[in-house]
């Protein structure tokens, strides 16, 4: 109702900040190192700040596109997220779905150019995330299974066990729904709610992209923070979603 209503968190565009620094990685938590330091968006994109790319022409300028996103897009006529009519997924509070990883990396080209309200470091832009990069801002430095710690706990996060569907209609949550489920980076929703395109190619065949952090219809397997999941670039799907992160443009 509250976001029916016209309200948003005042932190919506905040950016966490994830410092350098040793990180235990994937299922078997090898030791890696990030050599720099990198923000990540505190909640998933939202439909109403993924709006304002619409509205400012996204869908029609192709310098926010790569050539292949912006091939597909002409291609497949698209001119807004599937579903973005649909009363039950387009709560201006609830994370953007029916977005391919496309219109992801699109949407990240565009706000590099808009005012983030802090300071860019040099050589740094937005972006989606690394998995080296998300995987952190999940789960911290010590590697936990979750971003709450390492034992499921179904009031952290909007996973199948929610089992919000059956009740309400209703399959995605307000971003800022589970504050138990905060990682230690201060980081929101990035177990449950929807699955978030990664910048990787799931593998050498480069064809899938990666997607984290499970989604309402996934069990908590699915939501631990070193499960990789794929779909291709082209999916637009209601369990997948995306967060920007402000980070190198040119990784080492």
């Amino acid at each position: 109702m509250l976001g029916r209503l016209g309200w948003l968190p005042d932190d919506l565009d905040e950016f966490m900040p994830v410092p350098a620094g040793k990180f235990l990685y994937g299922e078997k938590k090898e030791e890696r190192h990030i050599p720099y330091d990198y923000w990540i968006a505190k909640y998933p994109v939202t439909n109403r700040q993924y709006a304002r790319f619409i509205e400012d022409g996204g869908y029609q300028n192709p310098d926010y596109w790569s050539k292949s996103g912006w091939k597909t897009r002409q291609e497949k006529k698209w001119e807004q997220p599937w579903l973005w009519q649909d009363t039950d997924w387009n709560n201006p509070i609830f994370p953007v779905v029916g977005v391919s990883w496309y219109e992801a990396e699109a949407y990240g080209n565009w706000l590099a150019t808009q005012d983030l309200g802090l300071a860019i470091p040099a050589g740094y832009t937005v972006r989606l995330p690394m998995e080296a990069e998300w995987e952190p801002a999940a789960r911290g430095s010590d590697g936990r299974q979750y971003p709450w710690g390492n034992v499921f706990d179904l009031v952290c996060a909007n996973t199948e066990a929610s089992d919000l569907a059956k009740g309400y209609g209703i399959n995605t949550t307000s971003v800022c729904t589970y504050p138990q489920g905060q990682s230690s980076t201060g980081v929101w929703d990035m177990s449950g709610n929807v699955w978030e395109w990664n910048l990787n190619w799931h593998d050498d065949k480069k064809t899938p992209r990666v997607v984290r952090g499970g989604s309402w219809i996934d069990n908590d397997w699915f939501a631990r923070c070193a499960f990789r999941n794929w779909f291709d670039p082209d999916d637009r799907l209601y369990d997948i979603g995306f967060r920007v992160i402000l980070s190198p443009a040119k990784l080492p």
